[in-house]
């Protein structure tokens, strides 16, 4: 474990700005079951507060992630099936990172900052918008003391789905960590990219779509 965390902090020198995602996780075989199911051991039940449904359809980036994602909730190691009103959105970003990325360490705490700050609005102005977190982290208890440090209150796909064939957005990720994309309601990149300066650019994107809704 040494060596890796050594290799994520000598391949994040070498990239400048951006780290090099280490993919160490075998192909497996997807799996579709229903968003609100879990079939991993130690996740909870359904939270009483999950997202309720909001009249939207669900957005086109969820296709293919049923069973697949989590909500990280209050509490030590409180994780809970992705409820079908996180999905009704009309805007999506999805965030490639890890701990041991130094670049990472700059756009996370910014990107939490901007979700807690403008989620609210954008759904206030009808243009709610979710974040799905995929962590190149090397297992999925590193994935999961990440997100509950940075405070990721979003979306997260399950460790053993995301950095394999059966993550179907894996073709989003860029050469680099961290590298973060929003996409529009048709499900098409509209900003972002790997690096810092075009994480910013995607969060940038967004709030002018809030600011002139």
């Amino acid at each position: 474990m040494r060596s890796l965390v050594l290799l994520g902090i000598f391949l994040c020198m070498v990239a400048g700005g951006a780290c090099l995602a280490v993919v160490l996780s075998p192909h497996i075989r997807p799996t579709l079951k229903a968003l609100a199911r879990d079939s991993s051991a130690g996740d909870k039940t359904k939270p009483d507060d999950a997202a309720a449904p909001s009249g939207l359809p669900i957005h086109p980036t969820f296709n293919g992630l049923e069973g697949k994602l989590l909500r990280l909730t209050q509490g030590p190691d409180q994780f809970y099936p992705a409820k079908v009103g996180d999905t009704q959105v009309k805007y999506v970003f999805v965030y490639f990172s890890a701990e041991w990325c130094w670049a990472c360490k700059e756009v996370t705490p910014s990107l939490v900052s901007f979700y807690d700050k403008y989620r609210s609005q954008a759904k206030a102005r009808g243009v709610p918008f979710e974040i799905i977190f995929i962590s190149s982290d090397n297992s999925s208890k590193a994935m999961r003391e990440y997100a509950q440090g940075a405070k990721m209150n979003w979306l997260v796909m399950r460790h053993n789905v995301g950095r394999t064939t059966a993550n179907p957005l894996h073709r989003l990720s860029g050469r680099y960590i961290p590298c973060l994309v929003l996409l529009g309601p048709d499900g098409q990149v509209i900003a972002g990219g790997d690096g810092q300066e075009k994480a910013r650019a995607a969060m940038s994107e967004m709030i002018r779509i809030v600011n002139r809704s």
